[in-house]
């Protein structure tokens, strides 16, 4: 408040603007708020949480002739437009905008404006509050349902894993990725789905790679397999030991994290872009809960899909005679309930001289009599129909 009345003492005194304008910026740096005062576009004042927002010392902005240099690229066009609408209403406004900062961190900025007439020179004063951190909780939080309602929805991790991808990737900032599995036996992981984002250009890379497989510590994903932890790679063309030359395609720098359950990696989800200055350690540590999550669901598949198996296998062995392979008289029964109302025919079949084998040639040999007429009548009936063993000698079709 005594700052407040000091600016109206300092507005009724027409020589003293620069200090008017120093101690709004003080004020407002005060509240963790970023000040910009823009004439006729350009920068003329900066306070100092602007500049610990966007990472540029003052007089790098203010040698700027506008803000459109910290825009993205793809929103410069809209953004220039939209702070030059704002600057042109006198009552302010207020809007969310994104940014770049300086190392190439995404900035999510709240920014309100109000035009200020000092000695009859307009001047757009923007407030700016980083709420970077809020929007990227958000969008994480997002990414997470969303990745959750993702593998509900399909019935394999390789139907859902490409738009998993693309809602990580995005969520991230990243073009793309791949999402690799561990397969058990051979000890290998084994690629199972991949996005790329059309500016990564990836098309050719990606049918090359399809059918890829890695061992431990080779390419990032077997990195992460390796470190049981996540791999950043800010910069792939310093790197070594990596592979393939995704620099070519615009892809910098590289991030690998890993599936995990019970402290075991079961797969890795890596993932490239221009950049991996937006892979701050709160987002590492977001990413690393969402591997084990999704591995927490890809167990409890395999799980349930082991399950399922083995009471298919349970239910197969109590349908079936032991001896021939055919189906078994509880089986037939059930089979018969299930025929729907039209015409069909039942075959009964007893064997004869079965003991007579039995007594003279051993139980053995009658039990090799049985099985071949339990072939012979298998392969003597149409795909649709059913033979069983329904007593000792007896066989029904």
């Amino acid at each position: 408040l005594a700052r407040a009345r000091g600016w109206g003492r300092c507005l009724q005194r027409r020589g003293d603007e620069a200090r008017f304008w120093e101690s709004l910026a003080e004020a407002t740096g005060d509240l963790g708020q970023g000040l910009v005062v823009l004439e006729r576009g350009h920068p003329v004042k900066v306070n100092a949480a602007w500049a610990a927002i966007t990472g540029y010392e003052p007089d790098e902005m203010l040698a700027m002739d506008s803000l459109a240099p910290l825009l993205p690229p793809e929103e410069r066009e809209a953004g220039v437009a939209r702070l030059t609408a704002a600057s042109g209403e006198a009552g302010g406004r207020r809007f969310l905008l994104r940014m770049v900062a300086k190392d190439g961190r995404p900035l999510s900025l709240e920014i309100a404006t109000r035009t200020v007439r000092l000695r009859r020179r307009p001047r757009v004063v923007l407030l700016v509050r980083d709420i970077t951190a809020r929007r990227l909780s958000d969008e994480l939080r997002a990414m997470q349902i969303a990745t959750t309602r993702i593998l509900n929805a399909t019935p394999t991790f390789e139907a859902g894993a490409p738009r998993i991808l693309e809602t990580v990737a995005r969520a991230l900032g990243l073009w793309g990725g791949e999402a690799w599995l561990l397969d058990r036996d051979r000890g290998v992981l084994v690629r199972r789905g991949a996005w790329w984002a059309p500016a990564a250009e990836m098309g050719d890379f990606h049918r090359e790679r399809w059918d890829l497989e890695l061992g431990l510590g080779s390419d990032l994903p077997g990195r992460v397999w390796a470190a049981v932890a996540p791999v950043i790679i800010p910069d792939l063309a310093a790197d070594p030991g990596f592979r393939d030359a995704p620099a070519a395609r615009g892809l910098t720098a590289a991030a690998g994290f890993p599936i995990l359950v019970d402290d075991s990696v079961v797969g890795v989800i890596d993932l490239f872009g221009p950049g991996a200055a937006g892979l701050r350690p709160a987002v590492v540590e977001v990413m690393l809960d969402f591997g084990r999550q999704l591995g927490h669901v890809l167990e409890r598949r395999r799980t349930e899909a082991a399950l399922r198996e083995s009471m298919a296998r349970l239910a197969d062995v109590a349908a079936t005679d032991p001896l021939t392979g055919l189906r078994n008289r509880r089986e037939f029964d059930r089979l018969l309930a299930t025929i729907p109302r039209q015409r069909f025919a039942i075959c009964a079949i007893d064997v004869d001289g079965l003991k007579r084998v039995n007594d003279e040639c051993g139980h053995e040999a009658g039990d090799a009599m049985l099985r071949a007429v339990g072939q012979t009548l298998s392969s003597s009936l149409r795909g649709w129909d059913v033979v069983a063993r329904v007593g000792g000698d007896e066989f029904a079709a």
